[in-house]
């Protein structure tokens, strides 16, 4: 057997520009990309007839380097920066985006480049390795439904050097 399901529709390409980073969910239903020509977010749903975008969104920040969907939650994903970590939340109503605050002065350090975020399994975490060693934890605001308002909880120094890869 080739692996490829003849049920689910094949899509040759979608008209975006380059693409700085991909996504595919884990059910394999949505593809996402941050555009590398206008640092924008777009999700597809992969089994649509329709070639048209879910969701298309130009993102007020620094181009997005890295791109994930939450392993256990198809709706949810989350991408970085080497200075912000973005999270959004799609349904069949509407894309929320949030950028959550990374106040250093809370942290008495600074929280140093960001390489990947990923999801936590088993929770609403989510945690974005730096380049010097850190891991920063977040979480959902509060008691808020949307998974995508989350907030730094803490910064957790894994190491003293560095990271050279």
């Amino acid at each position: 057997s080739s692996g490829i399901n003849a049920e689910w529709p094949l899509r040759p390409g979608f008209e975006v520009g380059g693409v700085m980073s991909l996504a595919i969910s884990n059910d394999a239903r949505y593809v996402a990309i941050i555009s590398s020509q206008s640092n924008e977010f777009i999700v597809w749903d992969w089994t649509a007839e329709s070639e048209e975008p879910l969701y298309r969104k130009e993102l007020d920040a620094s181009a997005q380097t890295y791109l994930a969907f939450n392993p256990e939650n198809s709706c949810e994903l989350v991408s970085n920066s080497l200075h912000e970590v973005i999270f959004y939340y799609f349904d069949d109503k509407q894309l929320t985006v949030h950028i959550p605050d990374l106040p250093e002065k809370d942290f008495n350090r600074p929280i140093g480049n960001f390489s990947q975020t990923a999801f936590k399994p088993g929770s609403s975490e989510a945690v974005a390795g730096s380049k010097d060693g850190s891991v920063a934890v977040f979480d959902n605001i509060g008691a808020c439904e949307n998974t995508a308002h989350k907030r730094v909880l803490k910064l957790v120094k894994l190491i003293d050097d560095p990271i050279t890869v």
